[in-house]
């Protein structure tokens, strides 16, 4: 990274992977800056007027136009405003003498990103175009952590609509600092969640705290949470700091809110209001600057109504909450959690296992999955373990779900007779809407019994559903 004439430093090394165009009439001039930029940029196109460039650009679609003003054939400001009516991201950088200082206000209304006077200085040319495509460069960053968190949160949870507006959420709070709530049974996924939401702040590169609210002792959970002066209880040899104070700068992860009790709630709620915290033994406050995410596995609305969470504290807890659907309720996304799954167990195994039958996979997609992700992972290691062809088969699938408490599978579900009856004369579109209506009535919304008992398949259930507006 080296310093520009104005003392500002520049990383330099950034530029390499980007195309510049450099549109220039004079062919003296243009070889010689050619040559200049060509040790600093990977792909150069060059051009000798406005038109050339133009047919250049729409060829290569380069990252940055540079390009001279007067030109025969068409000139550089005409050249920019057709660039910038198709392609108004693309940073354009006029070169100008002294003379031409009054095509500059055309240049502006143009939208040209910047100017370089002629005769041209190298440095100053590649200052220019480096904060002229520095704002490019970070769309493109963002854009690609966006792709690579959505395509790690769905290779960990799923494709399914649900699972996608999750991630979407994800991308909407992390850029905030609101205290969170995850809802969702074990083995979801709620710590990954969480964990993404920090990894995606500005919090970032300060601590993640864990905190197993269920894994605690009452009588441990205040020490824990806000820490302890030395003698302030038998056994406290020395001063600890509790994890409120550990972690702050940086996020903490409350787990299992649920099980806290009413005394701890309320110093809680003081200490995310008044951001100070009493260690135990000590009338002196510290201050601390925490993110708080929660986690629970009970409907914390109902807890809150039924007297067992202060509400005070759940809705300054649960400025935007996230619940995550049990797999059961997301069955699109068994089939290829399944197949991640196996393949991982499988490299981990040093195994060679290629496929999983369909008739296995169906028994998969059938079966409740109390443990959701978690649960299916871990089944899936074990049916790993036990396959001893290079593929898995229904009988390894049955031999691991057997062993499991919840060895019930999902089975269709047959309509009363009485209920054919009911069906009323209409037109075929609106005899069907009313069928699968009756049928996600009859089945509470389960879409794979839906289709079951509809006698057709899942997509086909799912595209009519959209197609219907249902819900």
């Amino acid at each position: 990274m080296k310093p520009n004439e104005n003392g500002i430093k520049y990383d330099y090394s950034l530029l390499k992977p980007i195309s510049v165009l450099y549109v220039e009439d004079d062919d003296i001039l243009r070889e010689k800056v050619l040559e200049y930029l060509r040790m600093r940029f990977e792909n150069v196109y060059s051009a000798s007027n406005g038109r050339e460039g133009l047919a250049v650009f729409q060829g290569q679609h380069p990252d940055v136009v540079v390009t001279d003003i007067k030109m025969p054939v068409m000139n550089g400001l005409e050249m920019a405003r057709h660039i910038k009516n198709s392609h108004p991201k693309t940073p354009v950088i006029i070169l100008t003498a002294f003379s031409e200082v009054s095509f500059l206000m055309e240049a502006i209304e143009v939208g040209v990103e910047g100017y370089v006077q002629k005769p041209t200085d190298g440095i100053k040319l590649i200052d220019t175009i480096y904060r002229s495509i520095l704002p490019v460069l970070q769309e493109r960053e963002i854009e690609d952590l966006d792709h690579d968190i959505q395509f790690s949160l769905e290779g960990m949870m799923g494709k399914s609509p649900s699972i996608r507006n999750i991630i979407k959420q994800i991308r909407q709070v992390s850029k905030s600092n609101f205290s969170v709530i995850i809802q969702g049974e074990t083995g979801v996924g709620k710590t990954l969640i969480a964990n993404t939401i920090h990894n995606l702040s500005k919090r970032a590169d300060k601590p993640f705290v864990t905190v197993d609210i269920g894994a605690m002792p009452d009588t441990l959970v205040e020490s824990e949470l806000f820490g302890y002066k030395k003698g302030a209880f038998t056994g406290a040899a020395r001063d600890k700091k509790g994890f409120f104070e550990t972690g702050s700068g940086g996020t903490v992860f409350l787990d299992e809110l649920e099980n806290m009790n009413p005394y701890v709630q309320g110093k809680i709620l003081r200490a995310v209001e008044e951001r100070k915290i009493y260690p135990l033994g000590s009338t002196t406050p510290v201050s601390i600057d925490i993110r708080i995410i929660g986690a629970t596995n009970k409907d914390l609305a109902l807890e809150v109504k039924e007297k067992h969470f202060r509400q005070d504290l759940f809705y300054r807890l649960c400025e935007f909450s996230i619940d995550v659907p049990p797999l059961r309720d997301r069955i699109e996304d068994i089939p290829m959690l399944a197949k991640k799954f196996y393949r991982d167990a499988s490299s981990e195994l040093e195994k060679n296992i290629k496929f999983i039958d369909d008739d296995a996979l169906e028994l998969l997609i059938r079966y409740p999955w109390p443990g959701n992700i978690r649960e299916l992972k871990n089944s899936m290691r074990r049916i790993a373990l036990i396959c001893e062809k290079d593929g898995i088969s229904t009988k390894d699938v049955k031999k691991i779900l057997s062993e499991s408490k919840e060895t019930e599978f999902i089975t269709p579900i047959q309509i009363e007779e009485k209920e054919c009856s009911e069906i009323p004369f209409y037109p075929l579109s609106q005899v069907e809407k009313w069928a699968i209506q009756k049928a996600l009535h009859l089945t509470k919304g389960k879409k794979l019994n839906t289709a079951s008992l509809l006698e057709i398949d899942y997509k086909t259930l799912i595209s009519k559903i959209k197609k219907y507006g249902l819900s």
